[in-house]
């Protein structure tokens, strides 16, 4: 589970979107439209906390190991590295 801190941070380094509230909406690191209300949810804008190196590889839960990642996204990755 990614602690407040962790979520802040992924949100904070997801990419704005030209002409939308950055507050509300970003592009995780694959180009996917998130909704900062949507995470930890499944729906079209829900996006989860993802280790770029996966933890089953050695990752760890470092700061510049994080990153917002679309659910979808993130369950295709899985622990591929």
């Amino acid at each position: 589970m990614a602690t407040k801190k962790q979520i802040e941070h992924a949100w904070e380094q997801a990419k704005p979107i030209k002409g939308q509230n950055p507050d509300t909406w970003r592009k995780d690191a694959e180009g996917n439209k998130i909704r900062k209300g949507s995470y930890g949810t499944l729906g079209e804008y829900g996006w989860e906390v993802d280790h770029k190196k996966p933890q089953a590889k050695g990752g760890t839960d470092h700061l510049k190991n994080i990153q917002a990642l679309h659910w979808e996204e993130n369950r295709e990755k899985s622990d591929n590295y």
